[in-house]
């Protein structure tokens, strides 16, 4: 790699949404969910075999690798769902032949699948949801195939409780979230898309309470610890809203997740270390996440990234305020780093890091982050030629800039037209830099980059010859 990747960094913004990293393309998934399971990140999602029945694929962050994907020989009809508990991955997911809710488990290192199970007299026609609560593993789904009903049942390590039925009308899959001492469900309360939440808290359940936000497929909720969090896709429109609240509070801090365009709902998962969210592109079709970090955790004011394995790492911190603070770090075997740097990091300050192969090689360009400035969606690259690339990127304004793996020299730094007409400002065909051209079997690693030395999008590496086939 050219440069030393920043991957995560942590300033005081409550819901500061780092950019975008990509967990599995060249396919067309639908509706992909996350959670995190003894430090392992996992993310599944499901893709069609045709008439209404799907495969579902997992993977997981492996050393700071997505390992590579695989799927369950299983069908489904609708959304799985996925959680940790008891240091275990636990999977649920409506079997495609019987309706019937099946129920799947994994040691949390991703090595082990279990016989799956079904769950005695459940039956759903929609996505159930799982979760962890008061060291029970929950299940949630929608009872009934017309009119159907807000349903769950609990897992108590040995056997599963008779299914709790409730008279909730609910029109989409629920999902499940713990803060504090409650367990909260959310759901599509009318045909409209009507976001319903209630509350099940000392063995109560509270009635449910519609909020005035519309969700397209319905919501999902996490939580971090200290606040309830819900996203879902604006109905109508490739956007995905996130915000914060309780039925009791309503819904607050709602924003767009700048980074994410879909067609499917998307997935959500947190802790007090922060959330993550998970979404498959409507563009290119593949699969991204970000995270956010709150402020005060542990991982307060950790800078982490990527470059190759064993290289030296330089990090210059530029708060605005005259002077610039550097700092030092060797990448691991896996090419992961991180430093801790002093003070507070904000919005506006910008970090760049470098990369060496030894203390007295030359160092890589710098690649750039300045903190609360990230592009609205993923740079994509549709072709990849000896001497030119093609490809979108995720906004107007943008300075596409790439380095080949070979020798880490800069072949392209093209910036993309102005919009003019129907032309946004974004598709690109940019020429490498005279005398300079990619070989076969080099790889050219590509950024969008916010003009005057700004914020950079994570690398986009392919090979030449590369060219998007859709499947």
């Amino acid at each position: 790699m050219p440069l030393a990747e920043i991957e995560n960094s942590v300033d005081e913004a409550p819901a500061l949404w780092g950019p975008p990293s990509l967990v599995s393309t060249t396919q067309r998934y639908i509706s992909p969910r996350c959670t995190r399971a003894n430090g392992i990140d996992w993310v599944i999602w499901t893709k069609s075999i045709g008439n209404n029945v799907s495969l579902i694929y997992y993977t997981f962050l492996l050393n700071g690798v997505w390992f590579e994907q695989n799927h369950l020989e299983v069908h489904t009809s609708s959304v799985p769902a996925i959680t940790a508990h008891d240091n275990e991955v636990h999977l649920v997911w409506r079997n495609a032949e019987d309706n019937k809710i099946m129920w799947k488990v994994c040691d949390a290192e991703g090595w082990s699948w279990r016989t799956p199970s079904a769950q005695p007299n459940v039956r759903t026609f929609e996505s159930p949801a799982l979760t962890s609560y008061e060291g029970k593993l929950y299940l949630a789904w929608s009872d009934g195939e017309s009119k159907s009903k807000l349903a769950y049942a609990w897992f108590d390590g040995r056997e599963w409780s008779a299914p709790q039925r409730t008279d909730f009308a609910i029109n989409s899959g629920p999902s499940m979230a713990v803060v504090g001492d409650t367990l909260y469900f959310a759901f599509s309360a009318d045909d409209d898309g009507h976001i319903g939440y209630c509350a099940l808290s000392a063995g109560k359940i509270q009635p449910p309470k519609k909020v005035d936000v519309i969700a397209e497929g319905g919501p999902e909720l996490a939580s971090d610890g200290e606040q309830l969090w819900t996203v879902w896709k604006v109905k109508d429109s490739a956007s995905v809203m996130v915000a914060a609240g309780t039925p009791t509070t309503g819904l607050v801090k709602k924003e767009l997740l700048s980074n994410a365009r879909t067609e499917s709902s998307p997935g959500l998962w947190g802790n007090p270390s922060g959330l993550q969210a998970v979404w498959q592109d409507s563009f290119t079709g593949g699969i991204y996440t970000a995270t956010t970090v709150n402020v005060g955790t542990v991982l307060n004011n950790t800078v982490s990234g990527r470059a190759g394995p064993g290289e030296f790492i330089s990090l210059s911190v530029d708060k605005g305020d005259t002077s610039i603070w550097f700092y030092s770090t060797k990448a691991d075997a896996n090419g992961t780093w991180s430093v801790t740097v002093d003070g507070r990091l904000t919005k506006g300050t910008i970090l760049s890091a470098t990369a060496a192969k030894d203390l007295s090689s030359r160092p890589s360009d710098a690649f750039v982050v300045v903190l609360g400035t990230y592009q609205r969606g993923c740079l994509f690259v549709s072709y990849v030629g000896e001497t030119v690339v093609m490809g979108t990127a995720p906004q107007a304004g943008q300075i596409i800039r790439g380095w080949r793996s070979s020798d880490g020299k800069k072949v392209v730094d093209y910036p993309v037209p102005p919009p003019i007409a129907l032309y946004e400002g974004k598709d690109f065909t940019a020429p490498f830099l005279p005398n300079m051209s990619l070989a076969k079997g080099d790889i050219l690693n590509l950024v969008a980059q916010f003009p005057n030395n700004g914020t950079m999008t994570p690398f986009v590496s392919k090979p030449e010859g590369y060219s998007v086939t859709w499947s």
